[in-house]
């Protein structure tokens, strides 16, 4: 593959893989511009949990990953960060319904009455979710759905709260279709971090970050956080 792009650099492959927050919401637009620079350029796209994606990275079946912090995986390296919030959200009017007026801040008693929209085990956000449980010594109900858009759209329909990335409500949180509540470590500043192999990034990978560096969406070089996610 990469003797092929050598004859022809304009041919180039770039091999992504991405959690699904990151793949409902930043890269097609992050995708759309890079196929737009090279429209000849072949994208392979995978999307899975954390976990999948850095055992496909070190088998050299991924060029770059984007997902939550790595921890001290061996041999792997962040090349760029992303700051994005944890939030715990609800549809405003259902907000004022479940807890009153004042929605800014929500009382662990509170939260414990009220359902809660999850992704599947192991995903890192419903990992944290179950670590608000756990800190706040809650066990509010509980309902499991495989899709961020669709936890997203239950959100809004007031089926219940969930914890999501800021990256993928800030929208309906600005148009004050939803709110933001204040509860225990919610919300939480985490970082989306783009992990390559130990031999660096590709040219393709240069190609994809470089842009979206200048474009202020990506901190190059990497910022990180001890503790962040």
């Amino acid at each position: 593959m990469r003797i092929r792009q050598l004859a022809d650099p304009s041919a180039r492959v770039l091999r992504i893989g991405a959690v699904a927050t990151v793949a409902e919401e930043l890269l097609p637009r992050w995708l759309s511009d890079f196929r737009t620079r090279y429209p000849r350029a072949n994208v392979h796209l995978e999307v899975a949990n954390k976990a999948r994606l850095l055992e496909l990275l070190r088998a050299h079946r991924l060029d770059v990953v984007v997902a939550g912090r790595p921890g001290n995986e061996a041999g792997l390296r962040i090349v760029a960060t992303r700051p994005h919030e944890l939030v715990l959200c609800a549809a405003r009017e259902w907000a004022s319904r479940w807890f009153g007026d004042d929605v800014s801040v929500l009382t662990p008693e509170r939260a414990a009455q009220v359902t809660w929209l999850l992704r599947e085990p192991g995903s890192g956000t419903r990992a944290s979710a179950e670590e608000v449980h756990l800190a706040l010594d809650i066990q509010p109900p509980s309902l499991t759905i495989g899709s961020n858009l669709a936890i997203k759209r239950g959100v809004e329909l007031g089926l219940g709260v969930a914890v999501l990335s800021s990256d993928l409500v800030a929208r309906e949180i600005e148009q004050g279709l939803l709110v933001s509540l204040a509860l225990g470590p919610l919300p939480s500043m985490r970082r989306w971090c783009l992990v390559v192999g130990p031999d660096g990034a590709p040219d393709p990978v240069r190609d994809f970050l470089e842009p979206l560096r200048a474009q202020g969406e990506l901190e190059i070089p990497p910022v990180i956080t001890e503790g962040a996610g």
